[in-house]
């Protein structure tokens, strides 16, 4: 009942003066007053407002701006950005990563390369090179080739025999492409010509300690294939690959040849062939 009179002396406290609502106060009774309900404004004028509002804003800013005092916008964004710069260098500092950068950029590298791609940068191969007293004959085989053949041995004996005019046992000289298997190291093309080039003067200087002769005036070299020339000959990039063609390189005559298998499979190609080694015979006995 007391609580009910004292609700409706508070509905009436709106009406009472500011003495009657000190006293109602002093006495520990909550003052109600009603509010007028505020009508709901149509989507337009709401958006005439916002963009009021928004031009407001943006004058406050400029206004900082050009005052040299930062919104607190921009000081709570600077703030931020510094804490997060300063939390990255502690990391930095305190972590030490298990795995150095360089191995983990190239790892990544070879998962985002595809796998034919990979494939194609790969350079192998294998090149022979058989070296008698006054010529050497070079000839690419497949990289996986673990002896050669008796089909091309008995095909450059005769070879050979048709040179030299006697049987000659030659130095036989493998290189098989790459060397050594390794990514710290150079396997490039051009890396894999020098290479290619050092082991053919390597080759041509034991065949003439062999023999106690050295040649005089050209060398003749005769290569088998397209394979063998690309890397003995330094402008076979810029040249076509021709058979019959011939290059001269200092003291060197290379001599452009089919492959060992084409030659071995066309009879044609075997009568051609004696006709080609017609220059080098003249070099040998003029």
């Amino acid at each position: 009942m007391e609580s009910g009179q004292q609700q409706a002396k508070v509905q009436q406290g709106s009406r009472f003066g500011s003495r009657s609502r000190q006293y109602l106060t002093a006495m520990g009774i909550d003052i109600w007053q009603t509010r007028v309900a505020r009508s709901v404004k149509d989507p337009a004028s709401l958006t005439e407002e916002s963009a009021e509002n928004t031009e407001t804003l943006q004058k406050v800013a400029i206004a900082a701006a050009t005052s040299g005092q930062p919104s607190r916008t921009n000081a709570a964004s600077l703030d931020q950005k510094n804490s997060r710069e300063s939390l990255l260098k502690q990391v930095s500092a305190n972590v030490e990563p298990e795995t150095p950068l360089s191995d983990v950029v190239e790892r990544q590298l070879r998962q985002e390369q595809p796998v034919t791609q990979q494939a194609s940068a790969r350079l192998e191969f294998l090149l022979y090179f058989m070296n008698y007293d006054s010529f050497t004959i070079v000839f690419a085989l497949p990289y996986a080739t673990a002896e050669l053949p008796p089909t091309y041995k008995n095909f450059l004996e005769g070879v050979s025999l048709s040179l030299a005019r006697e049987r000659v046992a030659p130095s036989i000289r493998q290189l098989r492409w790459p060397i050594v298997k390794a990514s710290h190291i150079d396997q490039s093309e051009h890396e894999a010509r020098q290479i290619v080039r050092d082991s053919l003067r390597q080759s041509q200087g034991q065949s003439q300690r062999q023999s106690q002769e050295p040649p005089e005036g050209l060398s003749p070299v005769l290569v088998f294939g397209e394979e063998a020339w690309r890397y003995l000959v330094t402008d076979s990039e810029k040249t076509v690959f021709h058979i019959g063609d011939t290059e001269q390189e200092a003291s060197c005559l290379f001599l452009a040849l089919p492959t060992l298998d084409d030659i071995s499979q066309d009879v044609a190609l075997k009568r051609q062939l004696w006709r080609q080694l017609s220059p080098v015979r003249a070099i040998l006995y003029g």
